[in-house]
């Protein structure tokens, strides 16, 4: 498996209150050939799917309604299981 397509596999996660920053970030993903891409519109939810499911990467929104992408930030780097998720 070359580079190019073990990055093509990665999972990302964006995390933004905005649907039109999810959508268009999403389409970037796509559009560069990234295939598994999630969506959270909320701190809980982005929580709740990390936990769930591997996760490679976090684009997240830093300002947010409730906890912001910075406290997301701050409590996946509390947690040894998800501190290596790149943010």
């Amino acid at each position: 498996m070359s580079d190019n397509e073990i990055k093509k596999d990665l999972n990302f996660l964006i995390v933004d209150d905005h649907i039109i920053n999810l959508t268009l970030l999403g389409k970037i993903l796509k559009r560069n050939g990234y295939k598994s891409i999630y969506t959270a519109k909320n701190f809980e939810d982005a929580l709740r799917l990390i936990k769930k499911m591997p996760i490679d990467f976090i684009i997240a929104d830093w300002h947010m309604p409730g906890k912001s992408g910075i406290d997301l930030l701050k409590t996946i780097r509390n947690d040894t299981k998800y501190q290596h998720i790149p943010f």
